[in-house]
């Protein structure tokens, strides 16, 4: 993970802090690798709990990693759906190298992504990790969801002067890549 996310902060094994300038703003995200072992489904409650977005990667290589999405989206939905705040999501399909040591080894076509995608109503964005490909689209599509989200939160309950002078402030938001 770190390696996928240099330059940034590492604050804890399973946390990270990344700045990056999107459409001209600031936003700093605090990123948590949320693990996917059975025995850590309460720490994975309360990172969700606190998210307001979640980055959800799978591995085109491996089938079980792919089942496991639609697991996790359920999560979500569990545990935000009594609240009435919204959680943005976007999908990730890792290991999409085109030469190299994942090349050919494919097993969920990008069809099966697509249809997923479709599913859960997120974009899908293909990503290699390894060959350090398309790695910030999906998080700047995700901050970009998350903006606005809370534009249109502000909006609808009258806190927002206007859509111009609510998105000069420097931003900051919690993303969970699990």
């Amino acid at each position: 993970m770190e390696s996928f996310l240099d330059p940034t902060l590492c604050i804890s094994g399973y946390s990270y802090r990344k700045i990056w300038l999107i459409d001209s703003k600031t936003v700093t995200l605090d990123i948590i690798d949320a693990p996917s072992e059975e025995y850590y489904m309460a720490v994975r409650e309360q990172f969700v709990k606190g998210a307001d977005g979640i980055l959800l990667v799978y591995s085109v290589t491996n089938r079980t990693s792919f089942g496991e999405v639609m697991n996790l989206y359920n999560l979500i939905r569990r545990v935000k759906e009594p609240s009435e705040e919204s959680i943005q999501v976007v999908l990730a399909a890792n290991e999409c190298e085109q030469d190299g040591e994942h090349a050919g080894e494919r097993v969920v076509s990008a069809i099966e992504g697509q249809n997923l995608a479709k599913n859960i109503e997120c974009p899908i964005y293909e990503i290699s990790t390894k060959g350090r490909q398309n790695l910030e689209e999906p998080f700047h599509e995700l901050v970009r969801m998350i903006r606005r989200y809370k534009l249109r939160s502000e909006v609808l309950d009258g806190r927002a002067d206007s859509l111009e002078d609510s998105s000069k402030n420097t931003q900051g938001s919690r993303c969970i890549v699990s």
